[in-house]
């Protein structure tokens, strides 16, 4: 198979760059940028060899990154990463990388979801593949509650002191197989 490989290289003014080590309890936590799942979606439509589907093959294959977002939440946002890994997995880089101890409760109805996919797999199977899939490339940002937030976002849940689990999912602990998002060593 081809591999290719990118590299980007840019600037951001001094003291404008948001890091992933911001994250702190009492923050909301927003998601910028398309609903989430269409690209495992088409993954699993290439992997198992099923029809094509074009939205999926879309989002796939030609993400739009979210760069007025990322430049508009700057000034707001504690922490920020994109969703290249899966939403579980990408919200654990920021939990590990955060200077205070923190968990996040998640509320499944606020997470938008792929409508397609929702029609076609069902909630259940949608909402997998929104918090263990990569390749949305949304932004997901930590951000003060008393902050103004850009128009656009999704609050998807809110950052708590620390609990048993790093990731509740409407008060209830992520099954274990949707704790792993992408795994680059598979």
């Amino acid at each position: 198979p081809l591999s290719a490989h990118i590299t980007v290289i840019g600037d951001v003014p001094t003291g404008m760059a948001v890091s992933r080590q911001g994250l702190k309890p009492g923050d909301d936590l927003w998601l910028f940028g398309p609903d989430l799942g269409g690209a495992r979606a088409y993954l699993d439509v290439l992997q198992n060899t099923q029809a094509d589907h074009a939205l999926w093959a879309e989002r796939y294959w030609r993400p739009e990154p979210q760069f007025d977002f990322g430049i508009a939440l700057r000034d707001v946002a504690s922490a920020m990463i994109d969703i290249s890994d899966g939403l579980c997995q990408d919200l654990m880089h920021l939990v590990e990388r955060a200077k205070k101890p923190a968990s996040i409760k998640l509320q499944s109805k606020m997470i938008p979801l792929c409508a397609d996919l929702v029609d076609r797999l069902g909630t259940q199977t949608a909402l997998e593949y929104a918090l263990t899939g990569g390749d949305d490339y949304c932004l997901l940002a930590s951000i003060p509650s008393t902050a103004r937030v850009p128009e656009g976002g999704h609050r998807i849940g809110l950052v708590v002191q620390p609990e048993n689990e790093s990731i509740l999912l409407d008060g209830q602990p992520l099954p274990a197989s949707w704790q792993l998002g992408w795994d680059h060593s598979r």
